[in-house]
């Protein structure tokens, strides 16, 4: 896990053939707060929430500049796991 805590972190993904990217968030702050999620795919295409199915980017989650998240990023194939490093912007 991520554990700066950003109001921005960064994260890749490759969902295509058999590897697939999902996400964890950790809200770090002591109040509710909303995170938004801006996808980009290997074109620098800006999609929000879109899907990300057979296609390789990033995913940018922002918070408000008082709210601090923490991300990881769990990577699957049929027979291993692994996290992918999350930048902390």
């Amino acid at each position: 896990m991520e554990v700066r805590g950003s109001g921005t972190c960064i994260l890749w993904f490759e969902n295509t053939d058999v590897m697939s990217v999902g996400v964890a968030l950790a809200n770090l702050s002591t109040q509710s707060i909303n995170v938004e999620a801006t996808v980009r795919d290997e074109s620098g295409v800006t999609e929000r929430l879109a899907q990300t199915a057979q296609r390789r980017g990033t995913v940018e989650f922002h918070t408000s500049t008082s709210g601090q998240i923490s991300v990881l990023g769990p990577r699957f194939n049929p027979v291993s796991f692994t996290t992918i490093p999350v930048l902390a912007k």
